[in-house]
């Protein structure tokens, strides 16, 4: 079974390029691996074209150091597992990593410690609370039926994200309260000692941690419940403010309308008043110009008279004519004496001076209706 178990996680480290056990695996910015002479070919087929490297399965570039391939980054999980797969399948007794007993049967796969072990060190690892507790460990018969998958790409990014910075290899699987921060084994060992220090396994802190989410979802529940209830006493202010605007608005365009309606009226009013103004003058106008004319036409012939008269030599020129010397001198003196004055030059005195309002309009309209002649005149 142990054989088999071993065929099975060897095939799971396939280069996706070349469908071989990956052989010098280099790592992409996009974390999937394959081997270096793969990546190589893919690079020269692209003849830095897209100015890195594409990855043959997502297609994402990865920018190139300056030694090419090789300078890429190699996965350390995968190097171990190789190394450790590749040990147990050339190995002519398979015996098990954790107690060397060869006569046991291996039945169980730690992906934590990276070793086949037997049934005795499997129960060892759930024993041992504080160092293995969380060791996760998979049935051999699991691995070999496919029930189980283990994908090494994954369980890089999950080693490489759990990993102590200052102890390789170890993973941070306590959690130091003093510090408040996750640490391996060997900081608890090294620098983080009682009394000092109160430290626990990461597992107790995710429970606390639980516990404590579930109380604070409580009350962050009820704030969001009072955030909504504010929200919701927004909306309905907006709303009525959102009306009275409306109104306001509506009050502005009826108050411009009325304002329109009655100095259109106004207009009306005034335009009727100067042209009854100007009918009037029109007529006083027309009757002096008929006056004057005659006075006019009255003079010409009177002075037609008087020239024939002045003209005669003698008395017997005119004595048979139409009219007599002493009667045409009395038509002439009168017309001398009649008054002649402009007269409807009082008129356009008086009309300079008039004002002229509406009689219904609104007080803060009477100025700007008001119309005075006096500076067209």
């Amino acid at each position: 079974m142990a054989a088999k178990a071993v065929e099975k996680l060897v095939r799971e480290l396939v280069c996706a390029v070349c469908m071989n056990t990956l052989k010098n695996p280099k790592s992409l910015s996009c974390r999937h691996t394959f081997c270096e002479e793969c990546l190589k070919q893919c690079d020269e087929a692209s003849q830095g074209r897209s100015g890195g490297i594409r990855c043959p399965m997502c297609r994402e570039v990865t920018t190139l150091p300056r030694v090419g391939v090789a300078g890429l980054k190699s996965n350390p999980l995968i190097y171990r597992v190789l190394e450790v797969l590749e040990a147990k399948k050339n190995s002519t007794q398979i015996i098990c990593d954790a107690c060397g007993d060869s006569e046991s049967p291996l039945t169980t796969y730690c992906r934590d410690c990276l070793h086949f072990i037997c049934d005795s060190c499997a129960s060892s690892h759930s024993k041992m609370k504080l160092l293995m507790k969380d060791h996760r460990t998979v049935p051999l018969d699991k691995i070999e039926n496919g029930t189980i998958k283990i994908k090494w790409m994954e369980e890089g990014l999950w080693r490489k994200a759990h990993e102590c910075e200052e102890h390789g290899g170890e993973l941070r699987r306590f959690y130091c309260r003093t510090c408040k921060k996750r640490i391996c084994r060997d900081c608890i060992v090294l620098d983080h000692t009682k009394p000092d220090h109160d430290c626990t396994t990461v597992q107790k802190m995710f429970q606390e941690t639980k516990e404590k989410l579930q109380d604070r979802l409580k009350t962050c529940e009820e704030k969001e419940e009072h955030v909504s209830t504010i929200l919701n006493d927004v909306d309905a202010r907006e709303t009525g403010a959102n009306q009275k605007f409306h109104k306001m608005k509506k009050s502005i365009r009826d108050q411009k309308s009325k304002a329109v309606d009655n100095l259109d009226k106004a207009e009306e009013e005034l335009l009727q008043k100067v042209d009854v103004l100007e009918e009037k003058l029109n007529v006083k106008l027309q009757a002096f110009r008929d006056n004057m004319n005659t006075t006019k036409e009255n003079l010409t012939r009177a002075q037609s008279k008087a020239k024939e008269v002045v003209s005669a030599k003698e008395v017997t020129d005119i004595s048979r004519g139409p009219f007599l010397p002493e009667d045409v001198l009395k038509e002439l003196e009168e017309l001398i004496a009649s008054d002649v004055t402009m007269t409807i030059s009082v008129d356009l005195v008086a009309l300079k001076s008039t004002m002229i309002e509406g009689s219904k309009m609104p007080e803060q309209m009477a100025r700007f209706a008001k119309l005075s002649l006096s500076r067209t005149l």
